[in-house]
């Protein structure tokens, strides 16, 4: 194998076993460490645990809170999405209602419907 490729891995390996042997003394220095969490008033109300599942405890807390909250939010999208829908729907159903109904025509006697009122046309304009 190349040089530089020996290095690049044992590197690699260096690193990752340094950030595991953190996580191994910084969760054996938590874990032992007990601390009391106030919940609400009263002597009753309060809970003693240790810093890391308090800690373990507050970042499921935040996942959980963070995926309710985008829940939220899809579900009030789709909600109006859902409205904007069942809107042009209901315009498409008006506008093909309407397009079904017949108009009145509407036209004017003539000397040959009603003798008794001849139509005259006039092309003057009004006040001439």
């Amino acid at each position: 194998m190349n040089l530089w490729l020996k290095i690049r891995v044992w590197s690699k390996i260096i690193f990752f076993s340094i950030i595991a042997l953190y996580i191994l003394l910084f969760a054996l220095n938590n874990l032992t460490t007990k601390t009391k969490l106030w919940v609400f008033f009263g002597q009753e109300w309060t809970f003693e645990s240790s810093v890391l599942l308090m800690a373990l405890g507050a970042f499921v807390l935040g996942i959980i809170a963070t995926l309710l909250t985008r829940t939220i939010f899809r579900t009030m999208a789709q909600l109006r999405e859902m409205k904007r829908k069942r809107m042009e729907k209901e315009a498409v159903a008006i506008i093909s209602r309407a397009s079904k109904l017949r108009t009145r025509e509407h036209t004017m006697p003539t000397a040959k419907q009603d003798p008794a009122f001849p139509v005259v046309m006039d092309d003057r304009k009004p006040g001439i």
